[in-house]
């Protein structure tokens, strides 16, 4: 995850659109990345503040589908790609990207 630091910061302040292009057009171990890191968050091993635990409540429906076990590289990324799961990613880098 710290080789896309800058990619996943750019990541949660971008643009939709952008934030879609980054998505498709990234290597695999791109989405790997992000799939780690909402993993981790959704298992609550980082250490949230209660204001920061709301903003991931409000998306976790969406990144549940996307860190779900038994799923390809492929299908991982097309669920990324929808408008919820951008909304879902950008607003997960947005609170943790201070606590790496």
């Amino acid at each position: 995850m710290i080789k896309y630091k800058r990619e996943l910061e750019s990541l949660a302040t971008s643009q939709p659109s952008t934030a879609r292009l980054l998505l498709k057009h990234k290597p695999g171990s791109f989405i790997r990345a992000i799939v780690d890191a909402t993993w981790t968050t959704l298992e609550g091993k980082l250490k949230l503040s209660p204001s920061e635990l709301n903003i991931v409540r409000s998306v976790q429906p969406a990144l549940r589908r996307i860190a779900s076990r038994g799923q390809s590289l492929e299908e991982r990324r097309r669920k990324l790609l929808t408008r919820s799961g951008v909304k879902a990613i950008q607003k997960l880098f947005s609170v943790i990207i201070s606590h790496f």
